[in-house]
């Protein structure tokens, strides 16, 4: 199997320690998760949220290898809580799924509801008017404290303190086919990154 000969350095960061750890990504994976590669609109990091969730949904036991283990050793994270023992049973059980594929007008959702958190502080699926989302939005994610992917994939696959798991199970939702990404500046948490699926 050919790998792509450029190693995917990752950086991890928790509290002031940092750590870097090299994956070895194959090309077949690449082709297959990196769909949103040629997307102008999207930042580097953008981009690579939708690559990471699309390595996740497509190969689980792989994320599960190559990712979790060195991302939860590096973090030095506890990995003796319900959240991470039932992410390696989701991940160990999970079935390959199609690579979701980007789309504009979630983007759009994603960028508005991102900027309106940021700029107000807030947190939430809520306009910062109180109004909901708009109609026809099936799900989404907000992550909060973090820019880089892997640390904001993480804190959305864990899902520590959220008792329905329900940023995993957006993440690991088979019927979802599209998806817009958002990372923006945050008053209250620095960053925030919406993810919205359909």
């Amino acid at each position: 199997m050919n790998f792509f000969k450029i190693f995917l350095f990752i950086t991890f960061s928790f509290l002031l320690s940092f750590h870097s750890v090299a994956i070895i990504i194959p090309d077949s994976i690449i082709t297959k998760c990196n769909t949103a590669k040629d997307i102008q609109i999207l930042s580097a990091n953008e981009k690579n949220v939708i690559f990471l969730t699309n390595i996740v949904r497509c190969y689980p036991k792989f994320f599960l290898d190559s990712f979790l283990v060195s991302y939860m050793d590096s973090a030095k994270t506890n990995k003796k809580t319900k959240y991470y023992k039932s992410l390696i049973i989701d991940l160990n059980n999970g079935k390959p799924l199609k690579p979701l594929i980007f789309d504009e007008k979630l983007y759009s959702f994603a960028f508005s509801h991102a900027k309106d958190m940021g700029k107000h502080g807030l947190v939430g699926h809520n306009s910062s008017n109180g109004d909901y989302r708009p109609l026809g939005l099936i799900g989404e994610n907000c992550s909060y404290g973090y820019e880089k992917p892997i640390d904001i994939l993480f804190q959305l696959l864990l899902d520590e303190g959220v008792p329905s798991l329900g940023h995993r199970e957006n993440i690991l939702e088979p019927s979802y086919k599209t998806i817009g990404v958002s990372i923006f500046k945050h008053k209250k948490y620095k960053w925030n990154c919406v993810m919205d699926f359909s």
